[in-house]
């Protein structure tokens, strides 16, 4: 159980990285016939999904980090008052909890710093 979970969380991590690091090409020519004269009708419209993108992502994040430090402190009140058998199923349970945290605030984060050079690249 413990190979797969370690294989899985190996996989995971480098199909994280690629998507991080992979570019986007586009092979596109004269997407819009006439592109020189094209004049966007809203343009309010994407600075509102990107600030509705960055609230949420920012909303979560807080709340993520929040309950992450409640539980923490729990496992924490738990490990020092328990039992040498309940301290080993504690630090078992600490690993994915600390998995979960890093994935919550690391999600969060990225989805913030895209919509805020989406944001920029809207407005520059």
């Amino acid at each position: 159980m413990k190979k797969i979970v370690k294989i899985y969380s190996i996989i995971l991590i480098i199909l994280i990285l690629l998507c991080t690091i992979s570019t986007t090409f586009v092979y596109a020519q004269n997407a819009l016939p006439n592109a020189n004269e094209y004049e966007p009708g809203n343009e309010s419209v994407p600075n509102n999904v990107t600030d509705m993108v960055g609230t949420i992502a920012t909303i979560i994040q807080v709340i993520g980090v929040a309950l992450s430090v409640i539980v923490l402190v729990m496992l924490g009140i738990k490990y020092m008052i328990g039992s040498v058998e309940e301290k080993a199923d504690y630090k078992k349970a600490m690993i994915p909890f600390l998995i979960g945290t890093v994935l919550i605030t690391a999600t969060s984060t990225i989805v913030r710093i895209i919509a805020d050079l989406t944001s920029q690249a809207i407005e520059g």
